[in-house]
């Protein structure tokens, strides 16, 4: 059996070697290795040998993703796998494209181009996905070729639309939605979920709460996972929000569920827990969150960072902290401590600053900080400025070679 496999894996090398397709001996070794382990009869090798041949040579995937993909399916005869790439190439489908959907989704070689590839096409076709919109559209979303067209794929796609409204609102939601992989395992799809007990509920918990068809078709487009949620923890969470402060109406509403259900119970309470011991009231915190909900999706690394930073090393206020929750979006390096080194350079040389509170310093936007506090000094502390320059830059990768373009 070993000789056999050896043989068959040879064959395999010198007919890869011919079209450029084997980069290393390394990898061939590798996968004689991992053969000369299975225990598979010669009918089982001589199947993989073909199956793993024709990914390589017709679908153009590399010797070990072709092995790993033979795990997966196998080509009995190459007849349908033929025309199931004739089909795609008809329809715009690149050797490009080929490579990226038969890698992510193996099996879709074996399925009947007429009656399981072709009516899909053509009903994304007459959506107005066409030339290089098709085959992005499937390669993003493999296994919506898997799923029923009457079935899944026509509901969900007209529930979609009914929200988003344009083809380009589609693709995109479509698109944000991608396939969750580990490798070329396919774990979590868009058209995999339970239409009629998972995403219709949450919509009408939205639709009851006050929600806009405008903002779902928003969530629709910029986080569709989040309906995805079990039916009733989305509900559960959905009025903790609200108990919270937020209004359904505002799409902040739907941004505070989003942060919520993301995170789960365990590690909200663990961030927040986190965000009250440098010193927030419970208090504080909802006026944090309801200002800017992202800051529950900080890691505790930067949560913990920044307010070492700003209440303990720059001493504000943790309330003031929590009046500009913004800040937890910015940048250490490259906003904060560039800004508050130059703040303590101009007043130390007793220039006038107007007596600015600093978390406002901190918090204007860049344009803003720059026409008070580096522009009109560039005279009279050139020196700090171009620190200031250099140290925003340097952060932003810009490097030395850039300090010449100083307007100092």
């Amino acid at each position: 059996m070993f000789r056999f496999a050896c043989k068959t894996l040879l064959h395999i090398q010198i007919q890869c070697r011919s079209n450029a397709l084997l980069d290393t001996n390394a990898s061939f070794i590798r996968c004689l290795q991992t053969v000369a382990r299975s225990d598979l009869s010669s009918e089982s090798l001589e199947r993989q040998s073909l199956t793993v041949s024709y990914l390589v040579s017709s679908c153009g995937l590399s010797l070990e993703k072709a092995i790993s993909a033979s795990k997966l399916m196998k080509i009995k005869t190459t007849e349908r796998s033929n025309a199931v790439i004739d089909l795609l190439t008809c329809h715009g489908f690149t050797k490009s494209d080929i490579t990226t959907l038969v890698y992510r989704f193996p099996r879709v070689i074996t399925f009947d181009p007429v009656k399981i590839i072709k009516p899909k096409i053509e009903y994304f076709e007459s959506l107005g996905f066409v030339g290089p919109e098709l085959p992005k559209l499937v390669c993003s979303n493999v296994q919506i070729l898997h799923c029923s067209l009457n079935k899944q794929i026509i509901p969900l796609f007209d529930l979609l639309r009914g929200y988003v409204k344009t083809k380009e609102n589609l693709h995109c939601a479509l698109k944000r939605f991608m396939s969750i992989r580990t490798g070329n395992q396919v774990t979590c799809n868009l058209v995999s979920c339970n239409l009629e007990k998972v995403f219709k509920p949450n919509i009408k918990t939205l639709i009851t709460l006050g929600v806009s068809d405008e903002h779902i078709g928003k969530v629709i487009m910029l986080e569709p996972r989040l309906l995805y949620s079990p039916v009733d923890e989305f509900v559960k969470v959905a009025d903790k929000i609200i108990r919270m402060g937020f209004e359904p109406s505002n799409m902040s509403f739907l941004m505070a569920v989003r942060s919520m259900t993301c995170l789960g119970k365990g590690k909200w309470e663990k961030k927040k827990d986190l965000l009250i011991s440098f010193g927030w009231s419970e208090k504080e915190f909802g006026l944090a969150f309801r200002k800017q909900t992202m800051i529950m999706l900080c890691s505790e690394d930067k949560i913990r960072a920044m307010m070492d930073c700003l209440v303990n090393k720059l001493d504000l206020k943790p309330s003031d902290v929590a009046n500009c929750p913004n800040l937890f979006l910015c940048s250490l390096e490259k906003k904060i401590m560039p800004r508050y080194s130059l703040i303590v350079g101009l007043k130390s040389r007793g220039l006038k600053l107007n007596n600015l509170p600093l978390i406002w310093i901190l918090s204007i936007e860049k344009k803003r900080f720059e026409s008070m506090f580096v522009t009109p000094f560039i005279k009279e502390a050139p020196d700090l400025i171009l620190v200031y320059q250099c140290q925003v830059m340097e952060k932003q990768g810009l490097g030395k070679q850039h300090h010449s373009s100083l307007n100092i």
